[in-house]
């Protein structure tokens, strides 16, 4: 669960702070050093971000191997709600929840995701662009992420799905994490929470602070039968494999 501070700034170009990853490590070198010279690949993170179009979903995707295919281009992913700009895509929390696959046809209709100013759910068609106050105000809020690497390189099965408060936010079952060059076999094996942050909607003489809190970790090898955010009874799954260096 995520939680921002009272009165964190919900408006301007915040920039991006780094919220969540799931990638997998190499073994060997730097486990924090990325980028196409780095030892991960198959990356995905989501980062908070707010700006004049308001708050936005960002979600970031790198691929294997990274020396060739760090952008995830080759092969490059298909049905979704926006198109990659270097492996990212800045999605948001009204038009983009109902079309999934960009097809310009409604997959969804928001039923969880609710305005936190009015507590009903963001009218898409009504309401234009929602902002920080709107989606994340200062309450505590469920997010769920489901990944699972494609079958073979190049093959376009592979899946990334993403909740918020119990509403489906992204889903993509056509990934390819593995590129047409990888050499196969890649698994996801690495978690990371927080991140470096480019937060720039004060001047850096300021020296201003603002926080977020998470809590409630759970790390599954399967997804829930029922994850919706009422579901507060399912026992978790331990992961297996798990090693804490």
């Amino acid at each position: 669960m995520d939680q921002a501070q009272p009165k964190w700034t919900p408006l301007g170009e915040t920039g991006i702070t780094k919220l969540f990853r799931i990638s997998s490590y190499d073994g060997a070198g730097e486990l924090y050093k990325a980028f196409s010279t780095g030892n991960s690949s198959a990356i995905f993170l989501w980062d908070y971000e707010s700006n004049k179009y308001g708050a936005r979903n960002t979600l970031s995707f790198r691929g294997d191997p990274q020396e060739t295919n760090y952008a995830i281009k080759n092969p490059a992913p298909i049905d979704t709600a926006r198109g990659f700009i270097n492996g990212d895509m800045s999605l948001n929390f009204t038009g983009n929840v109902i079309d999934l696959d960009g097809d310009s046809q409604p997959d969804q209709e928001i039923t969880h995701l609710n305005n936190l100013k009015t507590g009903l759910p963001i009218d898409p068609y009504t309401e234009g662009a929602a902002g920080h106050d709107e989606v994340w105000g200062d309450k505590w809020h469920k997010v769920e992420f489901f990944v699972q690497m494609n079958s073979a390189p190049g093959a376009m099965d592979g899946v990334v799905k993403q909740w918020f408060d119990g509403q489906l936010l992204f889903s993509n079952e056509s990934f390819p994490w593995m590129g047409h060059e990888s050499e196969g076999g890649i698994l996801w094996n690495f978690v990371h929470f927080g991140g470096n942050s480019h937060f720039h909607a004060y001047p850096d003489s300021e020296r201003r602070e603002e926080w977020y809190s998470i809590d409630d970790i759970v790390i599954r090898t399967d997804m829930p039968e029922n994850r919706n955010n009422d579901s507060s009874n399912f026992q978790p799954k331990p992961p297996s494999s798990i090693a804490i260096e």
